[in-house]
């Protein structure tokens, strides 16, 4: 009853509030104290009901939550719990006729890599310009959240904090990248087509990341598969694109294309 009653609540908020990313933010650390009272199985359980029962744009954001915590509970098994979760969302991802599902995918995805601000915005964007080398945006962020107060302590109380993030961040990527043979690449292909701007710029940030990400483990035969569904599209905003940020950030994903030769063959056709 405690769950039926949160997701009834919480949902219809999310229906209708303008900061869905707080509501979100609210609904999971309820479900998270849920799942300490009732225990992981059932609380997996009912969030799959619950995705199942949702409208189209309230499914992402549930089926985050139950990707999350199945990784959490079987890491290294594939589950009806991810197996839902990962199909709810590709098909917000690729549905051109409610892009507010999309937008919501989108986020939802760039939260699960957990590289999140106090306000609970993804920064996902900051670190990878930041891998790149154009720090300015990450360092503005750290400092709007008074990070570099007490620097020393700050670092050695998240060493460890943070080598956890890196493995989970990589863990998640492994799962996404993997699912139905890189489906997910091609989910993002479509997304780049939309006439969006906010869609546009949320999947360029979010098919950086899973492709920067990609050349972090193992090649578990997706690359090819990113690399048709995404070179030509990257190549695009780097040649055609007048934001600095975003030709950044295709020069980054491009960066681990041509870092194997059948990818810098491709490249190669475009000078």
């Amino acid at each position: 009853m405690k769950f039926r009653s949160c997701c009834l609540q919480q949902l219809r908020l999310m229906s209708t509030a303008v900061d869905r990313r707080s509501i979100v933010r609210t609904f999971s650390n309820k479900i998270l104290q849920i799942t300490k009272d009732e225990g992981a199985f059932n609380t997996m359980h009912a969030l799959l009901v619950y995705l199942q029962m949702s409208p189209m744009e309230q499914k992402p954001a549930i089926a985050t939550l139950l990707l999350q915590l199945d990784l959490l509970v079987v890491p290294r098994k594939m589950s009806i719990y991810r197996e839902e979760a990962m199909e709810a969302l590709l098909e917000a991802l690729q549905r051109k006729d409610f892009p507010s599902s999309q937008v919501t995918a989108l986020d939802a995805l760039s939260s699960l890599s957990r590289h999140l601000s106090t306000p609970g915005k993804s920064f996902m964007e900051a670190l990878l310009l930041k891998t790149a080398g154009f720090d300015q945006a990450y360092n503005a962020l750290m400092k709007r959240e008074e990070l570099k107060r007490n620097e020393t302590e700050f670092t050695e109380k998240t060493k460890e904090e943070e080598k956890a993030a890196r493995s989970w961040e990589k863990r998640v990527a492994f799962v996404l990248s993997n699912h139905e043979k890189g489906v997910i690449f091609k989910a993002l292909e479509e997304c780049f087509k939309s006439n969006s701007v906010e869609i546009a710029k949320s999947c360029l940030v979010v098919a950086t990341w899973l492709v920067h990400m990609l050349y972090s483990f193992p090649d578990c035969g997706v690359r090819d598969i990113a690399r048709k569904s995404l070179l030509d599209k990257f190549i695009n905003v780097l040649q055609s694109s007048r934001n600095l940020e975003e030709k950044i950030l295709a020069a980054l994903a491009l960066r681990a294309f041509v870092s194997e030769p059948g990818g810098l063959n491709e490249v190669g056709v475009y000078a």
